[in-house]
């Protein structure tokens, strides 16, 4: 839903009183503490309304009633109607006021299942940790403001110490609401049913299983029946509650830049032919750049250049890369101005363009424009020389001290 305040756990109440009011419900209502003050009161006086009279009418006269009296609970039982409805005529789709996608991360991470994959210890983990670091303390993440919303994280190659340092080098804050799981939610050929109480329980916005290799041990990656039949029912428990899982994976030996965030990812092409959203990691050995490649049935299929922060292990946001590395040298200069900075040196214009042996010339007019596409910052001159920052990046001006 577009409105922000409904969360995982009303939606699947409003799913319950849907079919209360219809005459289907098993009996098991959600968890009243877990809903917002925007369903939960709704939910309890129509759950008495149902215990007292028994009478179907009388349930759907309550949630019409509730419905014209609080416009936020209407939208919320209207978006949210027969959520289960698999036959559709043109005149129902075409009337049907469908409420926007509500993004987990806008514009990378969408309800349903996605698939993050790349080369061994290229980042792929870190770049999961900040993802469930920005949905669970309500953070920024490559620019766009996420709404902080409980996560679930099966570390499965790694030891609580290893998780304890990246929380500090990632700064990820106290009050964030993620819980660590070490042990591989439980398996059958039927389909992950542990991942799908999960997600079923309303109770988590962001399901992380990183990774998908360790979970999946037990079924042939390269068989697309087992993959499917595996991944179908978590994918789809996804969707229906409004979350997103997200599955850490390999590509294959082929990768590089020229690789596609489909193609590459490693095994049978059951798991793109499931996946909701797929992103590619692409990045050259011993290089702090990388590109991200995102596709998906509703992302836009974009490319973005990052940028490696050591000091914090977190991936920076330098810009579409069909803008900033298709024009090498300004990619050169941005990833320059944080190298230079990070080894305590002044990124002058001088100092930048003998950093990169590049002509000053070019390297000026080149940085010029960065700093009119908002990319750099000018700091205090040093004599002659102009010092350089990345925007929103850290404060490096006590060099010039």
């Amino acid at each position: 839903m577009s409105n922000p305040v409904i969360v995982s756990a009303d939606r699947l109440a409003v799913n319950f009183i849907n079919d209360l009011a219809a005459g289907r419900s098993n009996g098991n209502s959600p968890d009243v503490n877990l809903l917002s003050e925007h369903i939960g009161p709704h939910m309890i006086a129509i759950l008495q309304v149902s215990a007292s009279t028994h009478d179907v009418t009388a349930v759907k006269a309550e949630v019409q009633w509730r419905m014209e009296q609080d416009p936020i609970f209407r939208d919320a039982m209207l978006a949210q109607a027969d959520p289960r409805k698999r036959t559709w005529t043109i005149p129902e789709l075409l009337d049907r006021q469908f409420p926007k996608i509500p993004y987990i991360v806008p514009d990378l991470l969408p309800p349903g299942m996605t698939v993050v994959a790349g080369r061994p210890k290229v980042g792929k983990s870190l770049l999961a940790m900040q993802c469930a670091a920005a949905v669970g303390s309500g953070a920024v993440l490559f620019g766009q403001q996420v709404e902080q919303r409980p996560v679930l994280y099966y570390a499965l190659e790694d030891s609580p110490m290893r998780i304890q340092d990246r929380l500090i080098r990632q700064r990820v804050p106290r009050y964030a609401q993620i819980e660590f799981r070490l042990d591989p939610p439980s398996v059958d050929r039927s389909g992950g049913n542990q991942l799908v109480k999960d997600l079923e329980s309303g109770r988590h916005g962001l399901v992380i299983v990183d990774t998908s290799g360790r979970w999946m041990g037990g079924i042939d990656h390269q068989d697309y029946g087992e993959t499917t039949q595996m991944l179908g029912p978590p994918q789809r428990a996804a969707l229906e509650a409004n979350a997103s899982l997200l599955l850490v994976d390999h590509h294959r030996k082929s990768g590089g830049f020229e690789g596609g965030a489909i193609d590459d990812i490693l095994g049978s092409t059951g798991k793109s032919a499931v996946a909701d959203a797929a992103l590619g990691l692409y990045r050259n050995s011993g290089k702090r750049g990388a590109t991200l490649k995102i596709i998906g049935r509703d992302l836009d299929e974009r490319e973005l250049a990052l940028d490696f922060d050591a000091e914090t292990c977190t991936w920076k946001l330098l810009g579409d890369a069909g803008q900033v590395l298709a024009d090498t040298l300004k990619g050169e200069i941005l990833i320059a101005v944080r190298a230079l900075a990070d080894l305590g040196e002044v990124p002058t214009n001088k100092r930048i363009a003998e950093h990169l042996s590049r002509d000053p010339s070019n390297v000026n007019h080149a940085i010029h424009d960065l700093v009119i596409g908002g990319k750099l910052r000018k700091g205090p001159k040093t004599g002659r020389d102009q010092p350089y920052y990345i925007v929103d990046d850290h404060d490096y001006s006590f060099l010039q001290a």
